[in-house]
């Protein structure tokens, strides 16, 4: 026991001479201690503004039940050690008082052991109290770790609500927009046709070569403002996903390429595919793209051949659209990047934004997309979509 200040120690005792015996063993045994001796319930009532380090009791005292003051004891401080002292307790009682909260018993006629007693039940009571004092601390810190986390969620949250209102608004700005550059588009085009048929008994082969290069960037850029119009139009349709047939959705699309694969003279192969978790349209839309890239893409010494695979993969369908065509190096490009083109030296044909579109549909679809290809040799697309 450790103390900077003489202890304040309550006495229960209604005998003078028991509490003058108590201080005296309690100095020659080198204990410093302000005590104050009450007797009656009146007289522990007028100690209950002050603050004590240990309360020392006798069991028999006329007027004051031992249990009941107990429970005042602890009603006034929930921590004080309480010391029984007492010569007319037998050791069954004790015990019982022991399990009530009393902290220790000593018998009057062996108060050798008063002082050890004393020891122990300040020195547990300094234990108890810095234990609460680090678990009033790590209460604090993690009182404050909690705000800190909601404040940063909070933060999070609205950083997150304000890109997606951005986004929104982009998106709108950039149907809008393509919208309305594609009316002077139609119109430069259309001029420029009717130029070239009135005039044509008057131009030359350059002047009628310039009349169809503005004619063929016109078009392309029109090309180019509808591939927009479908990118942004991904994130935009908001209808709920539901299981879909992914054979329905690859034969709608094969049926949407028909004169294409007839003109190509194409081979084409489906396993069975199962239902999914998506939107009928834009899982046509994924099927359409990828085909009529292994179409458009197609080695020009061979007819396509193109097989629509699936198997299963942990949680997900791993779908392939695998190609024999021109082929290309992945590690050259990344070809999901909106606007880029496969192959835009030898093709001309396409506006780069069918792959883009595709993965923007597949993530929103919370799958993935990524290619494997050669040079020559062909490129297979794989997507994945989780398990209905």
């Amino acid at each position: 026991m450790t103390a900077t200040r003489p202890l304040k120690i309550l006495v229960l005792e209604d005998s003078p001479a028991d509490f003058l015996l108590l201080r005296r063993h309690l100095e020659r045994n080198g204990v410093e201690a302000h005590c104050r001796c009450v007797a009656t319930t009146a007289e522990l009532g007028h100690t209950f503004t002050e603050d004590w380090d240990l309360a020392l009791s006798d069991f028999s005292m006329p007027g004051m039940d031992f249990v009941a003051t107990l429970n005042t004891l602890r009603a006034c401080w929930p921590e004080i050690p309480v010391i029984l002292v007492s010569g007319s307790v037998g050791e069954e009682r004790a015990v019982d008082l022991l399990r009530q909260g009393v902290t220790d018993f000593v018998l009057k006629d062996n108060l050798s052991r008063l002082v050890p007693a004393i020891r122990r039940a300040i020195d547990e009571a300094a234990e108890r109290q810095a234990r609460r004092a680090v678990e009033a601390e790590l209460h604090r810190k993690e009182g404050i770790a909690q705000a800190e986390q909601q404040r940063h969620t909070e933060a999070l949250q609205a950083a997150v609500d304000r890109l997606t209102e951005m986004n929104v608004e982009l998106e709108r700005l950039a149907v809008i927009a393509a919208h309305d550059l594609r009316e002077p588009l139609r119109g430069i085009i259309s001029f420029a046709q009717l130029l070239e048929k009135h005039c044509i008994a008057k131009l030359d082969d350059t002047e009628r070569e310039y009349i169809r290069y503005v004619v063929d960037n016109a078009n392309r850029m029109n090309d180019l403002i509808g591939g927009l119009l479908a990118y942004s139009r991904v994130t935009a349709t908001t209808a709920d996903l539901h299981p879909v047939s992914a054979a329905a959705a690859c034969t709608v699309a094969l049926d949407n390429l028909g004169s294409t694969i007839a003109d190509s003279n194409a081979t084409i192969s489906v396993d069975p595919l199962p239902q999914v978790r998506a939107q009928d349209v834009q899982l046509v839309q994924v099927f359409q793209n990828l085909i009529g890239n292994a179409l458009k893409f197609r080695h020009p010494q061979r007819p396509p051949l193109i097989q629509v695979t699936v198997r299963r993969l942990n949680g997900d369908w791993l779908f392939t659209v695998a190609d024999n065509g021109i082929g290309f190096d992945p590690s050259e490009q990344d070809v999901f990047e909106l606007f880029r083109q496969l192959a835009p030296h030898q093709h001309r044909r396409g506006v780069g934004t069918g792959l883009a579109v595709c993965k923007r549909i597949l993530q929103k679809l919370c799958g993935r997309i990524w290619v494997e290809a050669v040079p020559g040799q062909g490129a297979s697309f794989h997507f994945t979509l989780p398990v209905v």
